[in-house]
């Protein structure tokens, strides 16, 4: 301590320290948790027909690629190999069906004596099985999809229609040109809208 005039100088002293406040617990209060909840389960119930269409549409585009894919190599496999192809609807895996109904599956084999059925000999590349019960897939009266070894098919262009009971709206189409080249759209070769059967 220095003193100046022989007073004493005291050191300042140190200010005090403000005095900490004790932190608090921040609580949901139970009117609080419900107001939430109630909110949740409204942004659910607003959410759910968006999900439930999201996921139907997806399940709908997997068919779509499934047959395009399918479509595509029987094609190919007719150009390769120098021989007819035929994709038809079948019921058991192994015939053709007559019906164009190709929901309860289909066939791609190599028609080596031209009378478009499988003979027991005859390459079978794809057994597709049924699809789901809410599909339904038809092309019209077209229940043969025959691949000349040029990749042409022969005959009027074919349609094929991809319903799963929410209407014409939500359906989407396969069409197939005389040259065999698939197309996906969501209406008909000439712009009419897509039927469906009634659910």
């Amino acid at each position: 301590m220095a003193a100046t005039h022989g007073v004493p100088i005291k050191a300042a002293a140190a200010p005090a320290r403000p005095a900490r406040a004790r932190p608090t617990q921040a609580g949901v209060t139970l009117i609080e948790l419900m107001m939430g909840l109630a909110l949740l389960a409204i942004l659910v119930a607003l959410a759910r027909p968006t999900l439930q269409n999201y996921v139907a549409d997806q399940r709908q585009i997997a068919r779509v690629n499934l047959m395009l894919g399918h479509l595509q190599l029987a094609r190919s496999e007719a150009v390769k190999r120098g021989v007819p192809t035929v994709l038809c609807p079948s019921t058991d895996g192994s015939r053709c069906a007559d019906q164009a109904l190709w929901h309860t599956g289909w066939l791609v084999f190599v028609d080596l004596d031209g009378d478009r059925q499988r003979g027991e000999t005859e390459p079978l590349l794809v057994a597709q099985g049924a699809q789901t019960p809410a599909a339904h897939i038809t092309s019209g009266s077209r229940a043969r999809i025959v691949y000349q070894t040029s990749g042409f098919t022969p005959g009027s262009n074919a349609t094929f229609t991809f319903c799963d009971g929410r209407g014409g709206e939500r359906a989407r189409a396969i069409i197939l040109s005389n040259t065999g080249r698939p197309r996906v759209a969501f209406t008909q070769a000439n712009g009419d809208p897509l039927q469906c059967p009634p659910p």
